[in-house]
């Protein structure tokens, strides 16, 4: 089996993503996308910078509501509908903007669907939408 890749331990020109508290590195990285699985979430919650580049598990019988703030520009995150509860996204001074007629929440149980600043203010939504 090959040894696995070395990555940099700074990001330069050409790659996206930012080094997290623990060092753990966010974005792309010579061409690699890389994310990390987030904390399992049961209860509404308010996304935040710290939240670029995870995966953030939704895991609740009951609905639970995402609040889409202002964050900076090429900020991604991906949320994941663990649980059966719907969950429903709610912008913050954000517009939040996906496919005609779509509406902008995860499908079903198993759904995945990713977030992603376009602007300051302007949050594409895109995956698998209701």
């Amino acid at each position: 089996m090959p040894a696995a890749p070395t990555l940099p331990t700074s990001i330069v020109a050409g790659n996206t993503g930012h080094v997290a508290n623990s060092n753990t590195v966010h974005g792309v990285v010579n061409g690699i996308y890389l994310a990390t699985v987030g904390g399992t979430h049961t209860t509404a919650l308010t996304l935040a910078q710290s939240d670029s580049g995870e995966l953030i598990p939704i895991n609740s019988a009951s609905s639970v509501a995402i609040t889409v703030p202002v964050l900076a520009v090429g900020t991604s995150i991906e949320l994941y509908r663990m649980g059966a509860g719907a969950v429903t996204l709610t912008a913050s001074g954000t517009t939040l903007v996906g496919p005609t007629g779509a509406t902008l929440t995860p499908r079903v149980q198993g759904s995945v669907i990713s977030l992603l600043w376009l602007t300051t203010t302007s949050v594409l939504v895109s995956g698998d939408l209701a």
